[in-house]
């Protein structure tokens, strides 16, 4: 038998793209830390979203979750909300933006 070389993992890249100023809360599945002030949410139907916190706060402080004070809406929204860790930080999120697969095409 012959052993046939193992292809290298690639990662695959990501994009982002304007989305909602809004997701509903009940949608989120997942989260994890991105970078030093932005955690992704990985929803229930399989979409990512990049959600930038204020720039006092640290994303790491979200790795065990984090929870929301329900709102009217249901809502998680840029700009109005507050989201607080299992830790005790409590940080506004400032932006959110979905992240695609780049497919190299570079038209845009």
């Amino acid at each position: 038998m012959v052993t046939l070389p193992a292809r290298p993992r690639v990662q695959p890249r990501f994009v982002e793209r304007k989305t909602a100023k809004c997701m509903p809360i009940a949608s989120i599945a997942g989260v994890q830390p991105e970078s030093s002030d932005r955690i992704l949410l990985m929803t229930r139907n399989r979409r990512l979203i990049g959600a930038s916190l204020d720039k006092s706060c640290r994303a790491r402080d979200f790795y065990s979750g984090f929870y929301v004070e329900q709102n009217a809406d249901g809502q998680l929204c840029a700009g109005r909300d507050i989201i607080h860790s299992r830790a005790g930080a409590n940080c506004a999120v400032t932006k959110l933006r979905e992240l695609v697969p780049d497919d190299g095409d570079d038209d845009d």
